[in-house]
C-alpha cells in the first residue's frame, strides 16, 4: 500500500517537509473523508500515549524527532510515569492492528497515522497543532497531579504546606520535613521528601536500639506482617552469603549477618500509584530499619534530576 512509506515518514527535520504534508493531506482527503474519519478521541490518546512514552523514557517516540527548543515546555517534568491512556478502549482493535489477516495494511490505520504524523510535522515547524495540544494537557495535568494514595493522611503531590497542615514536621537546609514520633510501635523519624514543592516519596527510619541484633529481624517480621495485612503478599527478597529459612520469624544468627552488612532483607508492595518497600540492612555494624512509600508518577523526576546533578559534578 502507497500510504505506509506516507504515513510513517517523519517530516519535522526533512528538507521536502512541505512536500510530505501535502501527500499527507491528499492521502486523508482522498481516503479519510470517504470513511468519514472523525475518531478524535482515538487521535488524542495516540498523542498522549507518545507524550507519555518521551516524558517516562519509555524507548523510541516520535517526539524524539522534535528538536529540543519545541520539548523545552515538556523537559522540566522529564521522568514521571503517567498512566498510559486506554488505546484500546479509544480506538478499537482494528486501528491498533498494523496489518489484517491478508497481511495488507487498513484503510482506518492509514488515516490515524497520517493524521498523527501530519500533526507532529505542524509541531515541528512551530505551527498550532493538535499533537502539542495534548502535550500541554498533560502537563497540565502533571503540574495540578494529586495522587489518590500516599503515606497516612498525605497525598502525592501535595506542596510543603499541606503537609506542614498535617503534620508537626520541621524543614531541613535539604527542603525536606522531619518529624519524630511513633509508628506501629516503634520510635520513628519520618521525613517528606518534595520535587518542585510536591511530595513524592516518605521515608520512616525506625530509630528504636536493641542490644540483641535478632530483635531487629523480629521488627522487621513485626512490621511486614501488619504491612501485609493491609496491602497483601509482598515480594521478599535476601541479599547476601546466608540462605535463611523463614527470614521473617526470630531466626538465630540473622541479626548479626545484617550488622556485619552480610545479608539484607527487603519486602516490597506495588500499588496503582505508590511503591513501598521495607528493608533491613547494616551499615557500619549498625543496623538500619526502613519503610519507604514513592510515587510511582512523581519519583522519576526526582531521580532523573539527581542523576543529572551526579553528572555535572563528574
Amino acid at each position: 500500500m502507497a500510504w505506509i512509506g506516507v504515513a510513517v515518514a517523519t517530516f519535522v527535520l526533512s528538507a521536502d517537509g512541505e512536500v510530505q504534508a501535502e501527500r499527507l493531506q491528499k492521502f486523508l482527503s482522498e481516503k479519510c473523508a470517504a470513511l468519514e474519519w472523525r475518531n478524535q478521541e482515538c487521535l488524542r490518546a495516540m498523542y498522549r500515549q507518545d507524550v507519555v512514552w518521551w516524558l517516562a523514557g519509555k524507548g523510541e517516540t516520535m517526539l524524539d524527532s522534535l528538536p529540543d527548543e519545541q520539548l523545552a515546555f515538556l523537559s522540566p517534568l522529564k521522568g514521571a510515569a503517567l498512566p498510559q491512556p486506554d488505546i484500546e478502549r479509544a480506538c478499537g482493535r482494528s486501528l491498533l492492528d498494523v496489518v489484517n489477516e491478508e497481511r495488507q495494511a487498513t484503510v482506518e490505520h492509514g488515516c490515524l497515522f497520517s493524521h498523527v504524523h501530519l500533526e507532529l510535522g505542524r509541531w515541528g515547524a512551530g505551527d498550532p497543532s493538535e499533537f502539542r495540544s495534548a502535550a500541554e494537557e498533560v502537563k497540565e495535568d502533571l503540574e495540578s497531579y494529586r495522587g489518590t494514595d500516599g503515606y497516612q493522611s498525605t497525598r502525592w503531590g501535595m506542596s510543603v504546606a499541606q503537609v506542614r497542615k498535617l503534620y508537626r514536621a520541621s524543614r531541613t537546609k535539604e527542603g525536606d520535613l522531619v518529624m519524630r514520633g511513633v509508628v506501629a510501635g516503634l520510635g520513628a523519624a519520618t521525613t517528606f521528601r518534595f520535587v518542585d514543592n510536591r511530595l513524592f516519596e516518605v521515608a520512616v527510619d525506625f530509630t528504636v536500639k536493641h542490644h540483641h541484633p535478632d530483635r531487629y529481624v523480629e521488627d522487621f517480621g513485626k512490621i511486614r506482617e501488619l504491612l501485609a495485612k493491609k496491602y497483601g503478599t509482598p515480594k521478599d527478597s535476601s541479599k547476601g552469603e546466608t540462605l535463611i529459612d523463614g527470614i521473617y520469624g526470630a531466626v538465630g544468627g540473622v541479626g548479626r549477618s545484617v550488622r556485619g552488612g552480610h545479608e539484607e532483607l527487603t519486602s516490597e508492595w506495588v500499588l496503582s500509584s505508590t511503591g513501598i518497600s521495607l528493608r533491613l540492612r547494616g551499615e557500619d555494624l549498625a543496623i538500619q530499619h526502613t519503610l519507604t512509600y514513592r510515587s510511582v508518577v512523581l519519583a522519576g523526576i526526582h531521580d532523573l534530576r539527581e542523576r543529572e546533578s551526579h553528572l555535572e559534578d563528574l
